[in-house]
């Protein structure tokens, strides 16, 4: 990562305003997601995920979220808002915006990450 981008850790409650200071700084360097590496925890959130284990999903990928540094750790928030999101039945409301948000912390991280086809998966959830 370049001199100017975020830092690593936040004030106390601050998270939400690096997650997007993140997230804008990928944008703006147009990020190569290929050279992450995938945490422990990544493959087997997958597997929860195809097998509808939405929540066990959130949980493993929550668990590589803590231990894991940016960017990755941000690709790991969108993977865990998303499950999170598809935890709830129908989608309505609060699920559909956590849907949603980490939609839109998962597209820096196209076409693919850390094993992930990133492009089919935001496919999937749109329709």
């Amino acid at each position: 990562m370049g001199a100017d981008a975020p830092p690593q850790t936040h004030a106390a409650g601050g998270r939400p305003a690096l997650d997007e200071a993140w997230l804008a700084y990928l944008r703006e360097e147009e990020f190569d997601s290929s050279a992450l590496t995938a945490p422990p925890g990544l493959e087997e959130g997958a597997r929860l995920f195809n097998e509808g284990r939405y929540r066990d999903a959130h949980e493993a990928w929550e668990a590589a979220w803590r231990e894991t540094r940016y960017p990755g750790k941000l690709f790991l928030l969108a993977l865990a808002k998303i499950a999170a999101g598809q935890a709830h039945p129908g989608g309505a409301g609060a699920a559909s915006r956590v849907t949603a948000d980490g939609l839109r912390f998962l597209a820096p991280f196209e076409p693919a990450c850390m094993g992930v086809d990133v492009g089919s998966l935001r496919v999937s959830l749109a329709s």
